[in-house]
């Protein structure tokens, strides 16, 4: 609500899908005034954003240099300062939400590092990652150095799992994977698990039997 909010209080925003790795993009934006790289989402895919009129410029001088670039059917200019109207309200519920010492490291796609280890500290990178870019590749590269090695998404036809895929390419070792495979009901989740199991993750089978009236005489932990 405070973007959707904030989008209206400012010069009209945009974003465009880019092909292409983020230097040259970058190279290619230079000089569009309030044109930035909003979101690198895999090595060969960004996100930029900044006034209306000024992605429209970015799309054509895109397009022109031989590179797909597609406008986003958006409200605003996110991760742009054209958003800062909806920084101080997002800020004040993140305040009143009690937050805790994390027991499980979590990474920031802000800078691609985890999230600090106090409430205060996390409080304040969360406050500022409105206005920051969206580091989705640094942030997957890290939790691989890290020893991550399974990434599942819990979301929405598998975007996010796909463009891990493309980060990851060339790591036999990793595998991701997405619980919404674009199947409907529950074949979806279960296509997910199986490549889970496949990879050697443990998960207690039985809860999928739960409550749906079929037999299961014995609980498993996969």
């Amino acid at each position: 609500r405070a973007m959707a909010e904030a989008a209206q209080q400012t010069e009209p925003g945009g974003m465009a899908a880019v092909q292409a790795p983020r230097e040259r993009i970058a190279a290619l934006i230079d000089g569009l005034d309030g044109v930035c790289v909003a979101n690198h989402n895999a090595p060969e895919q960004s996100v930029i954003s900044g006034p209306k009129a000024q992605i429209e410029r970015a799309v054509a001088v895109l397009a022109d240099a031989g590179l797909r670039a597609v406008p986003l059917p958006v409200s605003g200019a996110f991760h742009t300062a054209l958003i800062a109207p909806a920084q101080p309200p997002l800020s004040q519920a993140i305040h009143a939400t009690r937050f805790v010492t994390p027991q499980l490291a979590v990474f920031a796609n802000r800078d691609g590092q985890p999230y600090p280890g106090t409430p205060a500290a996390i409080q304040q990178q969360l406050d500022a990652h409105l206005l920051q870019p969206v580091e989705f590749v640094a942030e997957v590269e890290a939790m691989y150095d890290a020893g991550v090695r399974v990434f599942l998404e819990l979301g929405p036809r598998g975007i996010c799992a796909a463009l891990a895929r493309q980060i990851l390419a060339g790591r036999d070792d990793a595998r991701a994977v997405s619980l919404d495979t674009g199947m409907q009901g529950v074949k979806s989740l279960q296509l997910g698990l199986a490549e889970l199991f496949v990879a050697g993750v443990r998960f207690h089978a039985a809860a999928l039997f739960s409550g749906r009236g079929l037999p299961l005489a014995t609980r498993c932990a996969w």
